[in-house]
């Protein structure tokens, strides 16, 4: 759920923040392309926090990170 009026951003499984900024669980995702694929959506917001489904919310340099995660996204899996 994104909010564009604050940049908040509600990840959910989505993003995790336990070791920096990653993508889903692969061992609880079923599709990674799909997966993948909404990285990148996710990265073309205006998102300036983001609420992991774990790890502490992400407030500073956010959407940097999240563009960096959407470049390097593997979408092969």
């Amino acid at each position: 759920m994104f909010d564009p009026s604050t940049g908040v951003l509600v990840a959910g499984d989505a993003l995790r923040t336990t070791d920096g900024l990653t993508g889903p669980d692969p061992r609880y995702t079923n599709d990674m392309t799909q997966a993948a694929a909404s990285v990148r959506r996710m990265a073309a917001l205006d998102v300036r926090v983001i609420l992991p489904g774990h790890g502490a919310p992400l407030t500073t340099g956010t959407a940097e990170a999240l563009a960096k995660l959407a470049a390097h996204t593997d979408t092969t899996r």
